[in-house]
């Protein structure tokens, strides 16, 4: 039950607040990112990763605690529909924000691959305390469930690497 504004503790009523904050700034990326796909006929890999890399940033002004690298593998330039590149926005969104908000990680790296035999990969991998795949699976976190629907709707292959105590691994494949 919501309590009245009157009778929430400061620290309370603060937690509140920031979650609140937090689910806007949330919701003005997500529309700027859907915008920024859609107005696009053909998204260059290198943009995609540009893009992901300043929403990664964005968020990290909010959890300094987290360190992250990135590293860029483009020997093929290649581009993405834009159905392609915002669904595969969405899923790394995901483990993105997974894994700064579940896995009590502290460092993170982040990998974009385009090649001749990938039209692109990203991979997101913490140093988090990670968990039981199949539990996950089971008690219905609908973030993981989004995340394969998506995958298998543009025809790519998502690998989630998880174990307790051993950090996550997310991997979105994009045969050529």
């Amino acid at each position: 039950m919501l309590n009245h504004p009157d009778q929430l503790h400061e620290t309370e009523e603060r937690k509140r607040l920031e979650a609140l904050s937090e689910a806007g700034r949330n919701a003005i990326l997500t529309l700027r990112q859907t915008i920024w796909a859609i107005s696009n006929s053909s998204l260059s890999v290198d943009d995609f990763s540009d893009r992901f890399k300043q929403f990664v940033l964005k968020l990290l002004e909010f959890n300094a605690a987290v360190q992250v690298e990135f590293y860029e593998d483009f020997s093929e330039s290649r581009s993405l529909s834009p159905a392609l590149a915002l669904n595969a926005f969405r899923i790394a969104q995901e483990a993105f924000s997974n894994a700064l908000r579940h896995s009590n990680a502290t460092k993170l790296r982040i990998e974009f691959i385009s090649n001749n035999q990938l039209l692109f990969q990203i991979r997101i991998v913490d140093n988090g305390d990670g968990f039981d795949w199949k539990e996950g699976q089971s008690k219905g976190h609908y973030g993981l469930k989004n995340m394969q629907s998506r995958a298998s709707e543009m025809g790519a292959e998502l690998l989630i690497e998880s174990n307790p105590g051993e950090g996550t691994q997310v991997s979105l494949i994009i045969k050529a």
